[in-house]
């Protein structure tokens, strides 16, 4: 298996996991595997990136490791296991023995004592609480087993783990009022069905939380919204107080319409004025047109200038240009 990678297979500074990353892990590569008796050895080629890591000089470090103390120094291989091989070959009756069959090399990993045991391994994941509890599944299996067959328990964990403190405190007093383990089969059940029950109540006591908190959000929008309709409301009177929008009198409309024009009427209506108004608009409007007259008349004065007069001609009386006023 190892020998059919042609980079060959890589290795680590002791067991990364779940908790631990393997970014700045990596120290060489295996090549040359051989059987010398019971035992595989292999060269191991270590990498110029080891001497530089967030961990620091690992090279330096292993090679001091397997220079100084050789009898603290071994390899552990981490690998992915063929189930059906080893259910195939009986593997998992009841012989005494911890067997497995190897499906696939993934690293070989130096440790100080050979296998995932406490030692190198340590130096990552024992810094971390989450180090600290994958330590403690991997040394009680019954724990994880009962984890995984109840995962109620780990929901509730994730969900209340703020309440942890007290559960502890409250765990802690039953045990010593069972004097420390020394439980029966019932009591298990009954502590199983209290935690349970506890579970369920947080539960309920969060659900009910966040159905106050939406009602408050719903109540808060409704009376934003009904501020902002009355302050429209408010407005819109407000206007109509002032004048906007006003009615214009029919009577008054038809008066002006009937002096000065349907024009001038309507233009009165649409800018809410009123008589007055209408009136000042003629006056303007008279005022413009006899501004254009009086500039047309000097035009044609400044034209006849030498001109002869007609022979024959009836003189006429000159007629106004200027209209004015009723």
């Amino acid at each position: 298996l190892g020998n059919g990678l042609k980079q060959g297979i890589k290795a680590r500074f002791g067991h990364p996991n779940m908790c631990s990353t393997t970014l700045g892990t990596f120290l060489g590569r295996w090549k040359g595997l051989y059987r010398d008796g019971d035992a595989i050895k292999g060269n191991l080629f270590l990498s110029n990136t080891a001497s530089d890591t967030p961990n620091g000089d690992l090279r330096a470090y292993v090679l001091n490791m397997a220079d100084t103390e050789p009898d603290m120094f071994g390899v552990s291989i981490d690998f992915s296991r063929d189930l059906d091989a080893e259910m195939e070959a009986g593997l998992h009756e009841e012989t005494g023995l911890q067997l497995a069959r190897i499906k696939k090399l993934n690293c070989a990993d130096t440790v100080d004592s050979p296998a995932a045991s406490d030692g190198m391994f340590s130096r990552f994941s024992g810094e971390t609480v989450a180090g600290q509890i994958t330590r403690f599944l991997d040394e009680n299996q019954d724990v994880w087993e009962t984890l995984q067959s109840n995962p109620s328990i780990l929901e509730a964990l994730s969900r209340y783990g703020e309440n942890m403190d007290e559960f502890t405190t409250r765990y802690r007093e039953y045990r010593q009022h069972n004097k420390e383990g020394n439980m029966p089969k019932e009591n298990e059940q009954e502590a199983a069905e209290l935690a349970a029950k506890e579970a369920e109540d947080l539960r309920l006591q969060e659900q009910a939380d966040k159905d106050a908190a939406e009602l408050a959000a719903k109540e808060a929008q409704e009376a934003a919204e009904l501020a902002a309709k009355e302050e429209a409301e408010r407005l819109e009177a407000e206007k109509l107080k002032d004048g906007e929008g006003k009615q214009f009198d029919v009577a008054e409309f038809s008066k002006i319409t009937e002096e000065f024009g349907a024009e001038i009427a309507t233009q009165t209506a649409l800018e809410g004025g009123d008589y007055s108004s209408a009136l000042k608009l003629h006056s303007d409007s008279l005022k413009a047109e006899n501004e254009v007259l009086t500039a047309r008349v000097v035009e044609l004065e400044a034209g006849s200038i030498g001109t002869p007069a007609a022979v024959g001609g009836v003189a006429k009386k000159k007629e106004s240009l200027f209209k004015s006023s009723k």
